[in-house]
């Protein structure tokens, strides 16, 4: 009985593109988000809102051994129980470096934020630092070692939603075969 079930049409403007050689590369996708639900529900008060959207992202390889990567989005989404909808933005700053052939590390820092579209009540963050090692063993074969650490906010601090921040470490190990 209740569904978010809806369409949506974006209009975008975008130009993307090279700066000092190769060693900058950009992109940017920008417009409006316009919506309609098909039906109401008691998570969604405007069944025809319009919404900003947009992606952009820049690439700076700074030496042979030296890259950084930022990017940036905001997109509306619904929630995880298709119900209230949410704007998220999402910014990743990150910066790759390759020591030889075989060994490389890789730096992130990521900003997450979800908003809830009224009625809803809720506004979050969640931020993440992350570092990766790869050791590529062979042409075939490599291995990585990933941590994360990551934090969660609630922004909004009510009695309602206490209780819900966290910290936490996630650790990962790989490997990538290729044939």
């Amino acid at each position: 009985p209740r569904s978010s079930t809806n369409r949506y049409t974006r209009l975008l403007l975008g130009v993307e593109g090279k700066a000092g050689g190769d060693k900058v590369r950009y992109a940017f996708l920008a417009g409006p988000d316009f919506r309609r639900y098909e039906a109401a529900t008691q998570y969604i008060v405007d069944r025809t809102p319009t919404a900003a959207w947009g992606e952009a992202s820049l690439t700076a390889t700074l030496t042979k051994a030296d890259a950084l990567t930022a990017s940036a989005k905001r997109e509306r989404w619904l929630s995880s129980t298709g119900q209230a909808v949410y704007d998220n933005d999402n910014v990743l700053l990150g910066w790759r470096h390759r020591f030889d052939a075989a060994w490389s590390t890789q730096l992130s820092a990521q900003y997450q934020r979800g908003k809830y579209v009224a009625p809803t009540v809720r506004d979050d963050e969640l931020r993440t630092a992350s570092g990766q090692v790869q050791w590529t063993v062979s042409p075939r074969l490599a291995l990585t070692l990933d941590v994360a650490w990551q934090a969660g906010v609630d922004r909004l601090r009510t009695v309602a939603t206490a209780g819900r921040d966290f910290h936490r470490v996630a650790t990962g190990l790989g490997a990538r075969w290729a044939y």
